[in-house]
Parts: C-alpha cells; structure tokens; sequence
C-alpha cells in the first residue's frame, strides 16, 4: 500500500467515524443504522463495510479514538512552556474547544458509557484509558505538590476530583 493510498484510506475512516459520531448522537447506538451513517458520510452503505466489519466495529474504534486523543492531550501538556496550574488550565481549555467545536460529543459521550455498561470491550476501553489518564494525571499532580504549587492533598483525592468535574 502506498503512502497516499493509506493516506485516502485513513481519510475515509474518519469520514465514516465522524459520519457514525454524529448519528449515534442523535439517535443512540441501538437506533441508529448502517444505513444512516453511510447517508451522512455520503457513502454508500458497502463503503462503510469496507472499512469496519460491522456497527459494533465502527462503535469501538469510534471510542478507541476519541479516548485516544483525549489521552493525546493530556500527554502533550508538559511540552508546552507554563506552570503546572497553567498546563491543566489548558487541559480544561481544550476541552471545553472539544464541546464547542463538536457539540454531539456530550450525547455521544452519555451513549459510550451505557454501551460500556453492557459491552465489555467497550467497557475495556473505557479501563485503560482511565488508568492511563489517572497516572499521566498523578505525575502532573506530584509534579505540582513537589514545586509547591499544589498543596499536599493526597494525589488520588485530587485525580477523582478532576475526574469528576471533566466526566
């Protein structure tokens, strides 16, 4: 496969995946069809098939990369100039860019975590990330209490703080 062809490749994927993000928004994982998807992608429904074997397939990469990228962020923070208060402060700002700019994430997000509820894969996903964000997140924290910038409060209480605000 050449580099442009794996290059139109990825491009069609996330053109599905955004096609899948934004009709699972509005008509949930159980409602929505194959054949909505393709229509929003403006792609044929075989397309689709082409590149995810089925609607649980597209669902889990969907989530794969949204966590992804999440965790992406959270990675890159200490590359950037600043103070650790200034690194979460862009951490939240990102965030709150995410919902502005794709306002089906909040819907979709609700969505992932009921299939978590009854999917395992699914809720595997959601597992990982949130051991890998939890400890990228307490070596920031540490970070901030060994500089002085945080106060010391137990590392765990601030991450489930900061976990329930963003969740």
């Amino acid at each position: 496969m050449t580099k442009d062809s794996a290059s139109r490749q990825e491009e069609r994927a996330n053109q599905i995946l955004g096609a899948a993000a934004v009709v699972f928004a509005e008509q949930g994982f159980d409602a929505a069809r194959m054949d909505d998807i393709a229509q929003v992608a403006g792609l044929s429904k075989g397309s689709l098939y082409w590149y995810f074997e089925s609607k649980e397939s597209l669902t889990l990469e969907l989530l794969r990369r949204i966590l992804a990228r999440q965790l992406e962020q959270l990675q890159q923070l200490p590359t950037t100039q600043g103070s650790i208060s200034e690194h979460c402060l862009s951490l939240l700002r990102q965030f709150i860019d995410d919902l502005a700019s794709q306002p089906y994430l909040v819907p979709l997000v609700l969505e992932f975590y009921a299939l978590a509820a009854r999917h395992n894969d699914a809720r595997q996903l959601f597992r990982d990330f949130f051991h890998q964000y939890n400890e990228t997140l307490a070596v920031f924290i540490t970070q901030g209490i060994e500089c002085g910038e945080f106060r010391p409060v137990p590392v765990t209480t601030i991450i489930n703080s900061i976990t329930a605000l963003f969740e």
